[in-house]
């Protein structure tokens, strides 16, 4: 960006669009202002933002699944201890054979749990989907770079980054509290680092003279 002269703004907003496999994004870089407060001092700001969605998140699905739904519509309680044995008990047992549990299929092994009955699919436990597309990402930062151009022997440069950086279902961290409730599974990258800051310059010393041991040229 172009030096600007002392008391002059410059705004820019920029928008970016793009596709990348099974993944879409916007990316948004708005309110990005340059100040220059002395003649070779600049002062720079900027807000960057980026929404991911569509990320892959196989961890938010779970096919199989057994429901609070299809808990209560075989008439059990989850909080109920007593109901909670009879789930955990053989599905034949007398216990869950008076409560109405059956076998879904003919050959269905004698020693299962009956809850394993009340699965979409009794003959799977865990069915592990690939390529799912329930994650989204969230990146908000300022971004405040100072700048000072050679004079007096000195030019120095420095940044600080402040940023937050969010992910549900992503396979960058976290863990999957309910899959049922996508919003309570929101958390911090694994990767974040909210604050950042580098600093760079350059002195060159004045000519040593009148001692010629260490006098520079």
């Amino acid at each position: 960006m172009s030096t600007l002269p002392v008391g002059s703004y410059e705004v820019a907003v920029e928008a970016l669009e793009f596709t990348r496999f099974v993944c879409k994004g916007i990316t948004i870089r708005i309110a990005q202002v340059q100040r220059s407060i002395l003649q070779d001092l600049t002062v720079e700001a900027a807000y960057v933002g980026n929404r991911g969605v569509w990320l892959q998140s196989d961890n938010m699905l779970h096919l199989n699944a057994v429901t609070l739904y299809r808990i209560h519509a075989a008439g059990f309680d989850r909080t109920n201890a007593a109901d909670g044995a009879v789930l955990t008990s053989p599905w034949n047992s007398p216990a869950a054979q008076s409560r109405g549990i059956r076998a879904p299929y003919p050959s269905f092994p004698a020693g299962q749990q009956a809850i394993q009955t009340l699965r979409p699919y009794p003959q799977f436990n865990t069915i592990t989907p690939r390529w799912t597309s329930f994650g989204n990402s969230w990146y908000d930062s300022l971004h405040v770079k100072v700048t000072k151009r050679y004079s007096h022997g000195l030019d120095l440069s420095g940044s600080f980054s402040w940023h937050k950086s969010m992910f549900i279902g992503d396979t960058r961290g976290g863990a999957v509290n309910d899959v049922y409730n996508r919003q309570q599974n929101k958390y911090l990258s694994s990767q974040d680092i909210p604050v950042m800051m580098t600093i760079a310059f350059t002195y060159v010393t004045p000519a040593a003279t009148g001692n010629p041991i260490v006098r520079i040229p």
